[in-house]
């Protein structure tokens, strides 16, 4: 049912329209969301849908109430080990997939939201997996949330700035990206996407997230980047 729910239910709409849209349905998922503690197979689904939903109703969706949830669920979801054995944080395999978490996390950036301090103490909290020499299952997730999240963020930022006037809703001003949003989001990932370039397998993951933040903020992301280009050239260990 959630699978069709997902796929079918409409959140592209106008404003007017939203008491016919997303409010008749919002609050009843995400409590069933919020209400089941251990991943369900089912939560990949609602995890698409609500990603979608925070795409297309930026402003009009109140995330606040949800937000530390939201963020345990995306640390769970990599299947991070715990300590120096083999426990997992969930010892189940349904974690829905980074690209939507990344759609979702660029979308819910912005106006009077608490999730840049989240991402932050989320990016504190992954960046020792991403230290070259921490190897293991949670990479290749890890890495595409580091490529998808700036990617999904420069889509935004064109769509809210540069893109032609088309029949989608415009973006209220008010949850619109500001310059200062934009450097903060910048400056908080820039050492782990620093760090996962010496990455044993995320070299081009990375790259492509300094080539999306250099769209973002150049000043920010080049010196940097030149500073460790220069002695790589030169030395054979780099």
């Amino acid at each position: 049912a959630l699978f069709y729910l997902e796929l079918f239910l409409p959140t592209l709409m106008f404003p007017e329209e939203h008491d016919r849209g997303f409010r008749l349905w919002f609050e009843e998922l995400i409590g069933i969301w919020d209400a089941c503690e251990i991943n369900p197979t089912w939560e990949s689904n609602l995890v698409g849908l609500f990603s979608r939903l925070a795409a297309d109703c930026k402003g009009f969706v109140d995330w606040q109430p949800y937000m530390s949830k939201i963020f345990t669920r995306v640390l769970r979801s990599v299947n991070l080990p715990v300590g120096t054995g083999n426990l997992r944080i969930t010892q189940n395999h349904n974690s829905y997939e980074p690209v939507p978490t990344a759609v979702w996390l660029a979308n819910m950036l912005g106006g009077s939201s608490s999730t840049q301090a989240h991402l932050n103490k989320l990016f504190n909290a992954l960046e020792s997996f991403y230290h070259p020499s921490n190897y293991g299952r949670w990479n290749t997730k890890l890495l595409k949330l580091l490529r998808k999240l700036p990617f999904h963020i420069v889509k935004r930022v064109h769509k809210e700035r540069y893109r032609r006037s088309s029949w989608e809703p415009a973006v209220p001003e008010s949850a619109r990206l500001t310059d200062a949003d934009i450097t903060q989001f910048v400056g908080g990932i820039m050492s782990i996407a620093s760090l996962a370039m010496f990455n044993k397998v995320g070299s081009m993951e990375s790259s492509a997230a300094l080539q999306s933040l250099a769209m973002l903020r150049p000043e920010i992301v080049i010196p940097p980047l030149l500073d460790k280009t220069y002695p790589a050239l030169e030395t054979l260990t780099e």
